[in-house]
This record gives C-alpha cells, structure tokens and sequence, in this order.
C-alpha cells in the first residue's frame, strides 16, 4: 500500500528528513569569516566546501565523508565575504562557493524567522488570510539572520565581472549525462535522495551582470544544476541582482535570487526573497526572473513554497523590442504555494518605441494526468504588486497563471491593490489570475475563501485589450464558496475591449460569490465590453447560492459599444452584470438566495442567460440599463450574426422591484423564442419605455401566486408574436380563484 501524506505535511517532512545529519556524516565547523585558502589551521567556509566536496581534508578543515552521508557544515554568526578571484570557474576556488556533492549548511545564530510575533515567538502556522498584522510589511538589511554568506566581488563592469553567491554543480546535470547513481546520489535514505540543505542564514550582494552583444549573465544568488533534492530553510535571499547591457543580450533563462534545474524536489521554507533585481537596457535586450524553478528544464517531482515572504523585488527593461520573464516561474507534477506574502514587487517595460511585453508575475506551468498531479494555493496574499507595460504593441501578462493539473485547491488565498497597467498602440492586459487546471476530464479543484479587492486591471490606448480579472476553466468537477470580488476592469481608446471580473466554467456549485463596488468601463469608438460575471456550467449544472452583485456597474461609452460577444459595432449587447450561458437546453443552473441590487448597465439586462435557469427565494432590485431588461434579460446572444439564444426561465418566490429601463423590459424581457414561469413572484415598481413589468416576445407558460402590480407604464405587454400577458390560473396558490393580469 501506497502512503500519500496531505500537501501540508509533507513538505516539512522533507525538510526534517534532508536536514538530519546521517549517521556518519561529518560536521566541519568553520572558524573564520575570512575568504581564504590558507594551509594554517583556521577552516574557512570556501576551505570547508571543498573538504566536502572531495571528502578528504582540506587546509584547516577536517575531511568530509563519501555519500550517502550528507555532511554538515555549520557557520557561526557573522558575515562571510567572498573575496577571491578568479570568477567564473566551478573547482571552488574563487568567485562564488561552488558545491559538487550532497552537502547541509547550517547557520548557528538565533533561529531567524521573517515575521514579527513576539507574543508567540514559536509560532509554525501564519494566519495570512486572517490576521495580516500579524506578519512584518517591511524587510531590509537590519533583518537579515545572524549569518550571511556576502558576494563581495564588486559590481559587474564588463564581460565576466561579478558573480553568484552559490553554485550547486553536479556533473549529471551540468554535462547532460547521468552519473547520478555512479556518485552515489541514488542512494535514498526513507525513500528521499540526499540533498543541497541550507539553514539559518543569508545569501546577499549576489551579482551576475554582463556587458556586450548576446552576453548570458547567469543567476545571481544560487544557480542549482543538480538533479538532487534543494531545502532553503530559514533562509534570506537579499539583493542579489542580474542584468545585461547590450545588443541582443539576455538575461532570460536565469534568476536574480534562485534558479534551479533538475527533476528532483525544491521545497523553500520560513524563507525571505527580498531586493533582489533583474534588469536590461539595450535593443532586444531579455530580462531574468527573480525565481526560476525548473522553468528550463523537466518537471521538479515537487515544488513547495511554504510561510515564505517574497517582497520590494524588481524586474525592469527599457529599449526596442524589449521582453521581462515572470517574477516567479516553477515546473512541477505538484505544486504547493502556503502561508506566503508576495508583496511590493515590479515587473515594468518600457519600450523606446515599440514591442514591450511582461510575462507572467507568478506561472506553475507543469501538466499531466497522473492521480498525483496536483495545485494548492493556500494561505496567501498577494498585495501592491505591479505589472506595467508601456509602449508599441505593448502586452502585460497575469498575475497568477496555472496550467493543468488533475487536482487544484485554493483556499484562503487573498489579491490587495495589484495593478495590471498597459499603454500603448494595440496594447494588451491579460487576466489577475487565470486557471486552466484541471482540463481533463475526472479533474477536481476548488476555491475556498478568496478576496480580490480594490486591483486595476487598465488599458489605454488604440486597439487596447483588458482581460479577464478572474479566469477559471476546467472540465471536471469544482466548487467555488466564500469568493468576494471589489475592484475594477477598464480600458479607454478606439477598438478597445474590456472583458469579465469573474468567467467561470465546469463548477458545480458556487456559494456566496460576491461582487460590490465593481466596474467594468469601456470608453471610445468601436468600444467592446462583457458581462461582468459569465457563468458556463459542466454536464450535470450548476447550483449558485448566496450570490450578491451589489452596487456595481458595466459601462460602454462612444459610438459603436459592442457587447458579449465578436466585434459587432452599435449591437446593445445582453448580460451587463451576469451571464448565464449554456447551448444545452439539458444544463440547468439553479440561483438560490441571490441579491442582485443597485447596479447599472448600458447593456441587455444585469442579469441575461441563454439557458434553463431557476431562480427562487432571491432579490433583483434597483437595477437600472440604458438598453432593455433592467433586471433580468430572458437570452443571451454571444456572437454576431447569430440571433438571441431564448432562455427557459423560472421565478419562485422572488422580489423584482424598482429596476429601470431606457428600452423595453423594466422588470423581464422576454424575447422571441424564450419562456417565463411564475410561482410565488411579485414582480413592481419598475419602470421602461414599454412593459414596465414585462416586456414580453415568447411566452408566459404559468403564473401562480404572483403580484405584478405599481409598474410605469403597464403590467405586462404581449409585443410580436408574445403570449402570456392575458394568462388566467384556476389554482392560485393564495386565494384559489382566478388571478388575472393588473
């Protein structure tokens, strides 16, 4: 039998397994900060790693031990500055520590921990979601732990100048030919192969900058070319910075904090990513990422980032045709984002003309079917971070982008004042965050606690494009509950397009979604907005309860606004505020408890569905559209020429009262094709240029125990080929005579 731990265990179980000294390993202490190789009988931290790494003694250090003994390095408090020349080379002896073998090391000052708790100093869980005071805002050099191993080699001047701090080289990786087993990596000790352990300390002042045409300068803090398992553990990566200056030059595949390739497990704990940078100046210049897990190379076995602080770091470029990667890209079968803060970050472009783009903020780009595949965000905010883009066919990517897993969980996940901002001619801003886990069929995920307050996603220019704020797309079965939503999705310029806060398909149950204070606006010639929420559900429907859209608004200005659909200049759209879309006339959704209130629209209906929807027990009230249906559209039409699709409607037990039309429809529109039953409904004060309460095209097929009544300028208007308004029962629930229309 197989034992599969929870994602929350498991991670910290491999750091307890891969930080315990085996036994038989080695402890070297080192006793000077110097960077020397001296033959005298101090044991520096440069002369320590090559005792480990050859297993033999070294200078003034003790001899470490052959694998699957992971030996010990420990390092008193203090900084360790690395001084010595040659840079570039990997034998370890100058420039960045270089370590070729399976090896822990371990600062020995006071336990450092990033967030400031003191009336719980042992604090292991962080209350992200709900207590954000409860960890540090801010972080800078006074915070950094007792140890801190320091690149003390100047800044990059020209080609070859400067370098990491850290280089893990194994030769399995490094030279594309498996000698893992032959170095006796294979060697597993309770199923998990020796590793790379750091502990306790600071990597800072990492610098792997270069000068000239196609120059490549590397990853700056710890470049990890091993296929064996990495642990940051207590672990601060503090301004460490790659860039290049050049024609052509690139910084792309590498990282200012870290970037590591192999299949093994990366997992970073109660760890701080802080000030690092990546940066480029010159024509088609590329710049890095600050984390690059894997992006390079096969998929980690697993990557974990767990109570981890990723803040104030920036990626910037600035010339023609000019590109930045993620901030934070990794590749791996399960993925697991906790207790985290990613705060303050900027990733920028600036194009001197035309052809800026920024990728992803944060990507885990992994896919495959197996049972094990799996996604889980948990506990994090995210909050303050920039994506700004600005120039000639300009293009910001997402915040939060993940691909495909039979498995994803979000929960108690929170996104504060993030702007998304694009400027420029056919200028494009992709969505927060976009979903598309879970594509195959027999998937699951789930969303559990999620707050999206008060982010920009903005766009101006000509032929702008704002993307979705919300894009979740799957095929199996999920659950969406407790999802609050406040903020806004705008774009202004001619042929420019504003599409949805929330797009979700194959839910099947979403409880208390809840959208207040939002706006999406669209403003100049040949203007195209969406709804502000389009629901799509899987196979067996979807049941929505608690849904509040309140205060809100969908807004089209300028000649020719296209709404819901392809490019389609003066059509007046459906769906202002929330969209209900299936083709399948056998795919139900079910609205239970919902309150649509005070919104406005300059589409068809707040709310709009092409599909068979029960609504009951709910409130739609003081809605208003400058188009038909202020409160509810009974079709949907998604794109041009294609007539309105009809939708199947029924009300029970439900308020509609005092929403507003400019067209027809203040309370229902019902168009030609569509159907409208009413059990227990009052249905008054609404007012529209034609059918105050009903504007009706199809047809009415039952009304029972209903109140339309005090509508402007009538009850209920048959128009075309309409029936229903004239609709008599003989078992009214309430009286049990007749009920006719007011």
């Amino acid at each position: 039998m197989t034992l599969r731990l929870p994602a929350t265990l498991a991670a910290p179980l491999t750091v307890l397994l891969l930080s315990t000294p085996m036994v038989g390993a080695a402890t070297i202490s080192v006793t000077t900060t110097n960077d020397e190789i001296i033959n005298d009988s101090e044991c520096s931290l440069r002369e320590a790693i090559t005792a480990a790494n050859t297993n033999a003694a070294f200078q003034g250090c003790p001899a470490g031990e052959d694998l699957p003994a992971v030996d010990v390095i420990e390092l008193p408090p203090g900084t360790y500055r690395l001084t010595l020349e040659p840079v570039g080379e990997d034998l370890n002896a100058g420039g960045d520590l270089d370590i070729t073998q399976a090896v822990t090391i371990r600062g020995l000052g006071d336990p450092f921990r990033w967030w400031d708790d003191p009336g719980t100093p042992e604090i292991e869980v962080l209350d992200v979601y709900l207590d954000p005071s409860s960890f540090q805002r801010t972080f800078d050099s006074d915070d950094l732990p007792d140890v801190v191993i320091e690149n003390g080699l100047g800044k990059a001047l020209q080609l070859g100048d400067g370098d990491r701090v850290l280089h893990v080289v194994i030769p399995s990786v490094r030279r594309g030919i498996d000698l893992v087993a032959a170095e006796g990596h294979a060697t597993v000790r309770g199923g998990v192969s020796p590793g790379i352990t750091l502990e306790n300390l600071a990597l800072v002042g990492g610098d792997a900058s270069c000068v000239g045409m196609d120059c490549d300068a590397g990853a700056a803090g710890l470049l990890h070319e091993a296929d064996v398992p990495l642990i940051l553990d207590r672990v601060a990566l503090f301004d460490n910075r790659v860039g290049c200056a050049g024609a052509e030059c690139g910084t792309t595949d590498q990282a200012a904090a870290v970037r590591t390739n192999g299949s093994a497990a990366i997992t970073i704990s109660e760890s701080v990513i802080a000030a690092n940078r990546a940066s480029c100046a010159d024509t088609a210049c590329r710049t890095g990422r600050i984390l690059s897990l894997n992006a390079e190379s096969a998929p980690a076995s697993e990557i974990a980032t767990t109570r981890s602080l990723l803040a104030d770091n920036v990626q910037t470029c600035s010339s023609t045709d000019c590109s930045v990667r993620e901030f934070f890209q990794g590749n791996a079968t399960s993925d697991l984002l906790e207790q985290t803060v990613v705060l303050r970050n900027e990733i920028s472009c600036a194009a001197a003309g035309f052809h800026c783009n920024t990728d992803d903020f944060i990507e885990f780009e992994g896919s495959c079917v197996d049972p094990g595949c799996s996604v889980v965000f948990r506990d994090l905010e995210l909050a303050e971070n920039q994506l700004l883009c600005e120039g000639f066919e300009c293009d910001t990517d997402e915040l939060l982008e993940e691909s495909t897993a039979l498995a994803w969980e979000m929960t108690r996940v929170r996104f504060r004042e993030n702007v998304q901002r694009c400027s420029g001619f056919e200028c494009d801003v992709d969505e927060l965050m976009d979903q598309n886990a879970a594509s195959e069929a027999g998937a699951t995920f789930s969303i559990t606690d999620l707050e999206i307050i008060d982010n920009v996603n903005e766009c101006t220019g000509t032929g702008c494009d704002s993307d979705d704020t919300l894009d979740l797309w799957g095929s199996g079965v999920g659950t969406m509950t407790r999802v609050f939503l406040r903020g806004e999705s705008r774009c202004s310029g001619n042929e420019c397009s504003t599409d949805q806060i929330v797009e979700a398909s194959g839910f099947a149950s979403i409880t208390d979604l809840e959208l207040r204070d939002t706006a999406v606006f669209c403003d100049g010639a040949s203007c195209q907005i969406y709804p502000a929420v389009q629901l799509d559900p899987p196979d067996g429907g979807m049941t929505i309860d608690g849904l509040v859209i309140a205060d809100s608004s969908s807004t089209c200005t300028g000649t020719g606004c296209g709404f819901g659909g392809v490019f389609d200049p003066g059509f007046p759209g459906e769906g202002g505020l929330l969209a209900l879309n299936d083709s399948a006339a056998t795919v139900d959704f079910v609205l239970t408890d919902a309150s649509v209130t005070g919104n406005a629209t300059t589409a068809r209906g707040t709310i709009a569905s092409r599909a068979t929807v029960r609504i009951e027990d709910s409130v739609v009230s003081g809605n208003s559209s400058s188009s038909d249906g202020a409160a509810i559209f009974n079709g949907r039409r998604s794109s041009s020429p294609d007539p309105v699709a009809p939708g199947d409607l029924e009300l029970h037990d439900t308020m509609v009262e005092s929403n507003v039309a400019t067209g027809t429809g203040g309370g229902v529109h019902n168009p030609p094709g569509a159907t409208v039953a009413l059990f227990g409904v009052t249905i008054t004060g609404n007012t529209a240029a034609d059918g105050g309460g009903i504007f009706n095209e199809g047809t009415i097929v039952a009304r029972q125990a209903s109140a339309i009544s005090g509508n402007v300028p009538n009850q209920c208007v048959d128009s075309g080929a309409g029936s229903g308004c004239g609709l008599i029962f003989t078992d009214d629930f309430e009286s049990g005579g007749t009920t006719a229309w007011q």
